[in-house]
């Protein structure tokens, strides 16, 4: 598990967890790089994507990890991972290839507020706790999917009406 701010990835055989691939067309030789997919990507600015896969680019962006800022449903450009705008002008346009955005769930939890979380586990469930917040049940149900939800403590239906109560 990696904690950050307001965000949760998931690591599996000391890699982190990927989402199914979505086909490159093409990445642009320009500052900043312009990634063209072949079918709209759904991604997010700010999610994390790993690209492998393309040709005709040297440097190659093959096997890197990158933030990336969507310019469209089929586009994104591409930051490193310290968020500085790279500058592929010069090296070539590249072809093929995949990306694959990190899986990657919210959290409540803020950067100032991780080293005050408390756990405990049991096989697939984790018990998180803040003191800012109310306790977040996390649960693992396969590699690539994951909840966090917030846990209920009471009833959680409501108490029963019109009963009545005769003595014999």
């Amino acid at each position: 598990l990696e904690f950050g701010h307001e965000g949760l990835r998931f690591y599996n055989n000391g890699a982190p967890v990927l989402e199914p691939a979505v086909t490159i067309t093409s990445i642009s030789a320009a500052g900043p790089p312009v990634v063209t997919t072949a079918a709209p990507h759904g991604y997010a600015s700010g999610d994390w994507v790993f690209i492998t896969g393309t040709t005709g680019m040297s440097p190659s962006p093959n096997g890197s990890y990158y933030i990336i800022t969507v310019t469209g449903a089929s586009t994104f450009t591409l930051l490193d991972l310290n968020q500085n705008a790279l500058n592929f002008t010069g090296f070539g346009a590249a072809s093929g290839g995949t990306s694959q955005r990190v899986y990657t769930i919210s959290s409540p939890y803020t950067s100032s507020e991780l080293a005050a979380l408390k756990y405990t586990q049991n096989v697939s469930q984790m018990i998180i706790c803040h003191p800012n917040h109310p306790p977040f049940l996390l649960t693992n149900i396969s590699a690539a999917s994951w909840t966090l939800a917030a846990i209920t403590f009471g009833a959680t239906i409501a108490a029963p009406t019109g009963q009545s109560v005769a003595t014999t």
